[in-house]
């Protein structure tokens, strides 16, 4: 568990208040989001959960079609980077169609009552056996934990997946491959091709230098997959480097068009 601030505490348990609710009203939502920390009793530095900060959430927004509503959000959390969606649809009073897949129970409990007509699942994200049993959906987008995080293996059965390394973002963005038509991820910008977030202009790595300034990484899923990382709208993670819990992550968001590689 993180070693929260007395504010931090006293916020967070301003949260748990608020969650004791039968209903949330939207600043009930934005207040939980903000400060019922995900670190407070869990472990989240271990499973590499941080909660993307809504305004990011909100400008990621912008890479979800708006009238894509059969949508699957892998390693969900409690609804963060989904919220933006599910409130434009219900501002437009169009039905949601939202599915949350997120292993950690507390997690799940939250997001309930920040997406309570999303269907939430409690599964691994990496088990692709399950998710093929919710079928294909129009669209996945993901947050996912970052790095090389200790978790069960994910079922494969039929040996699917060719990215063999041990990034788990890398892993979330094949599987996508498996589950949807479209991708949309929120991951480490040295896990793309391409950097944009905090710098003066955008870099397309791949076209200098025949790509010798790819890290190694994405050398490796770009080769084993052959899946294409496309830009997006243009959305700078930078300038919420300080919206984070705990830590100040430079991030990027990448796009897949699943069909197309296919």
């Amino acid at each position: 568990m993180a070693k929260l601030t007395k504010d931090e505490l006293r916020k967070h348990q301003q949260a748990l208040d608020l969650l004791a609710k039968d209903k949330l009203s939207f600043d009930d939502k934005l207040f939980v989001l903000e400060n019922w920390h995900e670190g407070a009793e869990n472990l989240n530095s271990a499973a590499g959960a941080f909660f993307t900060p809504y305004y990011l959430a909100r400008d990621f927004n912008l890479e979800i079609y708006e009238d894509d509503n059969h949508l699957i959000d892998l390693c969900a959390g409690i609804g963060a980077l989904s919220l933006p969606h599910y409130t434009l649809c219900e501002y437009n009073y169009k039905e949601s169609d939202i599915t949350c897949i997120e292993l950690n129970p507390n997690y799940i409990e939250v997001g309930k009552k920040i997406l309570p007509k999303a269907k939430w699942v409690q599964m691994s994200a990496l088990d692709l056996d399950e998710l093929k049993k919710l079928g294909q959906f129009n669209q996945v987008i993901s947050n996912p934990p970052f790095g090389k995080i200790k978790t069960a293996q994910y079922v494969d059965s039929e040996n699917e997946l060719k990215y063999k390394g041990s990034e788990f973002e890398f892993k979330i963005m094949e599987i996508g491959s498996k589950i949807a038509d479209y991708g949309s991820f929120l991951v480490p910008q040295n896990s793309t091709p391409f950097k944009y977030s905090g710098a003066h202009y955008y870099e397309d790595l791949r076209t200098e230098d025949n790509g010798s300034r790819l890290s190694s990484k994405v050398k490796k899923f770009i080769k084993e997959t052959n899946l294409h990382f496309q830009f997006g709208v243009g959305v700078d993670t930078s300038i919420y480097l300080d919206d984070w819990k705990g830590v100040k992550p430079l991030c990027e968001v990448v796009n897949f068009d699943y069909k197309e590689d296919i």
